[in-house]
């Protein structure tokens, strides 16, 4: 079965090799891809570590926030990889409209997706490249900073970082920022994208189940006994064909989700502990603009799946099932109890995505604040 969805997303995840080129495709290139954020990782964590060793005056928060969120990034990645050939069958089932009939307005849905995608790739790497420039516009205020603090901190790279060579130097300084922007470009773009081809397959779902509803007229009107028998096993059928999908991304997403939910309260703990202390900067302010807005499209996204998934029973308690034979009404009853149980995307041991997961996110956060204001005193 050929993949009639998503096009644009998994035409780029292709590229980073986290969507598999053909059916045999190894995750290797993927993971050769990512290598040097890897060690860019490595040597953002180093640059305290190092510097606290040499008793250098370093701003560790500064460095923790950055190591944070490349890590979150970097973990987020691979636990999709690590799961990458169920979400393949996720992306299968929802192209597959030989059992149940391709929903009507699934053209529609796919042309407004794909715009969608196009706006947000663009969006998406405009904020990355500005993230990159930032730096260089800012170099004075780099400078100054040294000589406020009396550091030797190397202006005009993205972020604070240990290496065995003095980066300052020609051509050190300018290999070192074509690195950290390829790091940044690789990771941060293939994680935006990959949140992307996650919620996408959210939004196929809904369309299936939209599509759900709107057969069940179908049945109930039906005259003949035996045809609205029929039809209605083959609209249990297709219900429980969505709960499958759903049970998949459930499992599929929920380490992903999990490692993400973690680590933006993390990272939004130390954000906010730096912006009461007024030693917040753009670097700051635009990590928890990206990592805000990812938190609250995924989990309006998870939301709207739990609506529309409780939709179902309004749909078929409002049809005039009421007017058929005894038997039917019997089917309808316990189908109508099946159908009060909503679709749930893991998001963790003990959450799901949800507008709850906000709060609980926001929750953390407030609690490493506080961790972090009673160390400092």
């Amino acid at each position: 079965m050929g993949v009639v969805i998503m096009r644009w997303t998994l035409k780029y995840l292709s590229h980073v090799y986290i969507w598999p080129r053909s059916p045999s495709s190894s995750p290797i290139g993927a993971y050769l891809i990512m290598s040097p954020a890897f060690l860019h990782l490595l040597a953002t964590a180093l640059h305290s570590i190092v510097g606290l060793w040499n008793k250098e005056d370093v701003d560790v928060l500064l460095d923790v926030q950055n190591f944070t969120s490349q890590l979150g990034v970097l973990c987020f990645i691979i636990f999709v990889m690590q799961t990458r050939q169920l979400f393949v069958q996720i992306v299968s089932d929802l192209s597959n409209f030989e059992l149940f009939g391709k929903p009507p307005r699934l053209e529609m849905r796919r042309e407004t997706l794909d715009r969608y995608v196009k706006l947000f790739v663009v969006i998406l790497y405009l904020a990355v490249l500005a993230f990159i420039a930032w730096p260089l516009v800012s170099i004075q205020s780099c400078w100054d900073s040294n000589k406020q603090f009396g550091r030797n901190e190397p202006c005009g790279l993205l972020l604070p970082m240990w290496l065995p060579w003095d980066q300052n130097l020609f051509p050190w300084k300018q290999m070192t920022f074509v690195w950290q922007a390829y790091c940044c470009v690789v990771s941060y773009g293939s994680a935006g994208i990959t949140a992307l081809a996650l919620l996408e397959t959210m939004e196929y779902l809904l369309v299936r189940i939209q599509h759900l509803k709107t057969l069940i007229d179908d049945v109930v009107e039906q005259s003949d006994p035996r045809k609205r028998q029929k039809l209605l096993a083959k609209w249990v059928q297709y219900h429980v064909y969505i709960y499958d999908i759903a049970n998949k991304m459930s499992v599929s997403y929920k380490m992903s989700l999990a490692i993400f939910a973690l680590f933006v309260g993390v990272l939004f703990g130390f954000i906010g502990y730096t912006l009461m202390a007024g030693t917040s900067t753009v670097n700051t302010m635009a990590l928890f603009c990206g990592w805000f807005l990812s938190l609250f499209v995924a989990c309006v996204g998870g939301q709207r799946l739990i609506d529309e998934s409780l939709s179902v029973a309004a749909a078929i308690y409002d049809s005039k099932w009421y007017d058929n034979d005894v038997k039917f009404q019997k089917n309808i009853s316990v189908i109508l109890m099946r159908a009060q149980k909503p679709i749930l995307i893991d998001a963790g041991p003990f959450t799901n995505l949800s507008l709850l997961l906000i709060l609980t996110v926001l929750q953390t956060a407030y609690s490493y604040i506080n961790l972090l204001s009673a160390t400092s005193d």
